[in-house]
């Protein structure tokens, strides 16, 4: 919805949310840490320690679960009809199943995909518009 006129950044919104999202919990993550490693030079004994590190650790695993229920709902709710998270999917499939690269994304989107690395194809040009 953001970028939908603009043809480069409509195919690639789904990663600047996700690059948006993680450039504004930079800070949190920060400091966090860096109330960590104070709390590690004052602190002494294991069991002390690990549960002074197990809030850090809580408040840490609550913003990554934050970001998958987020991220999912919103694949969920948008992924009708939208092409957001093509670049993401067609990244997965040419890392996770590149022998397999059309029918990894064929269970996504269905037949007619654009590869756009040159691993995932065998032309020499890089790209490729594949029809069945």
């Amino acid at each position: 919805m953001v970028f939908g006129k603009n043809p480069v950044l409509s195919k690639y919104s789904g990663i600047l949310v996700v690059t948006f999202c993680v450039m504004l919990s930079i800070p949190f993550v920060y400091f966090s840490l860096r109330k960590e490693e104070e709390k590690d030079l004052e602190l002494t004994g294991f069991k002390r320690l690990i549960k002074e590190h197990g809030k850090a650790m809580m408040y840490l695993m609550f913003l990554f679960l934050g970001f998958v229920v987020a991220f999912s709902f919103w694949y969920i709710a948008v992924s009708g009809g939208s092409d957001s998270f093509r670049a993401q999917i067609e990244t997965y499939c040419s890392i996770n199943r590149p022998n397999d690269f059309q029918g990894c994304v064929n269970q996504f989107y269905g037949e007619g995909v654009f590869k756009s690395t040159g691993f995932a194809n065998s032309n020499k040009s890089g790209c490729q518009y594949i029809y069945k």
